[in-house]
């Protein structure tokens, strides 16, 4: 492990077909109504583990330093509408991993 620090900065909430992309890492985590701020945190956790782009690095203290809510299990963005099979285009919260020197 190096001596670079990283932090996650969120980038946007939209559908993959809006994404404009980073030149860093990207989290891409699928997000709807009921998603918690816990579920967002394990989905960008599991996506650190199986992707290759990523640094070998702190990322506990990374997530925890991104995540600054009290309460893990409420809602992150109630105003989005609820997975249902009949109606629903992913919508994806993205993130990328900042190297900062």
């Amino acid at each position: 492990m190096n001596n670079a620090t990283h932090t996650i900065r969120y980038i946007d909430l939209c559908t993959p077909s809006y994404f404009n992309g980073s030149s860093n890492p990207v989290f891409a985590v699928i997000v709807d109504g009921n998603s918690t701020y816990q579920d967002i945190k394990d989905s960008m956790l599991d996506d650190y583990n199986s992707n290759e782009s990523f640094p070998e690095m702190d990322i506990e203290s990374a997530l925890n330093d991104f995540f600054t809510t009290d309460n893990m299990d409420s809602i992150a963005f109630p105003n989005l509408e609820v997975y249902s099979d009949d109606n629903f285009e992913s919508c994806y919260m993205y993130a990328d991993l900042v190297t900062n020197s």
